[in-house]
């Protein structure tokens, strides 16, 4: 196995573990993100790209804090579940999924941190009108633009659906 995928499974798995294992998580694969992939996948891409932005950060000096972005990056679209019976449109979606995002995030955590539900309720803007206000807030609501624009591109779903493949089979009881 890749050194990197053993890393980012190790981080996933050290901040993200309990998310991982949640009922919630596991139905994130079974709902469809955008055209290619599942909110599940979508979710761990946004992980991914997460923390390699936080690699590069450190570098210069800047530290954020791992915990709250990868439960934010995997728990930011948990309110999309059930879209088709919950919204009207793509729009209306786009625009409210993330306060249910938090309402679904608190059943996985009942005292959810401040910060990490400002950070979930951020990462639509400029869609939705919560703006990042934090560091992490920022980094996420990037990480999920990029993770949308990669969902979207052909060539890219090869390197996202393997890595995805991957944690849907080993990291926990629930998923696939």
């Amino acid at each position: 196995m890749n050194k990197d995928i053993r890393r980012l499974r190790r981080q996933l798995l050290k901040h993200g573990k309990k998310i991982l294992y949640s009922p919630q998580f596991t139905a994130s694969f079974f709902q469809r993100h955008h055209f290619r992939t599942s909110v599940g996948e979508h979710s761990l891409q946004v992980a991914a790209i997460s923390l390699w932005i936080c690699d590069l950060l450190e570098k210069k000096g800047i530290s954020l804090d791992r915990d709250v972005i990868v439960k934010a990056a995997l728990m930011h679209d948990l309110g999309m579940i059930g879209r088709n019976e919950r919204y009207r449109n793509n729009f209306q979606t786009g625009k409210d999924h993330p306060a249910e995002s938090v309402k679904e995030a608190k059943k996985i955590y009942p005292e959810l941190d401040p910060v990490t539900e400002q950070v979930i309720l951020g990462h639509m803007w400029p869609l939705s009108l919560h703006a990042p206000k934090s560091l992490e807030g920022v980094v996420i609501c990037i990480a999920d633009k990029l993770g949308s624009i990669t969902d979207l591109m052909p060539f890219a779903q090869r390197w996202d659906h393997r890595w995805a493949r991957y944690f849907k089979r080993r990291s926990g009881p629930y998923i696939r």
